[in-house]
């Protein structure tokens, strides 16, 4: 159990840096602020049905809440994959 709790602290370490900070959560409020409101008044809303309309800001605050997931998962799995790969589960 030793080796996967340093594992897991080694991980934490490493995605904690300033570098990594900034594409997990400024980058997509970057996003969601800049250019969801200040492109809010070209693009006009628009209605999904059943009469709900959704503003241009609630269409691109969806899309980069799914592209921190995606990016935080992809990151964790190619971490993992490069352990796997240079034998740090057999130390």
């Amino acid at each position: 159990m030793n080796i996967y709790l340093r594992l897991v602290y080694r991980n934490l370490r490493a995605n904690l840096d300033r570098a990594s900070l900034f594409f997990e959560l400024i980058f997509p409020l970057f996003f969601i602020f800049v250019q969801g409101f200040g492109l809010n008044g070209i693009v006009p809303p628009f209605e999904i049905g059943n009469g709900r309309v959704i503003s241009y800001s609630l269409f691109l605050a969806a899309g980069a809440v799914t592209l921190t997931v995606i990016n935080g998962g992809t990151n964790a799995g190619t971490q993992l994959w490069f352990d796997r790969k240079n034998g740090m589960f057999e130390q």
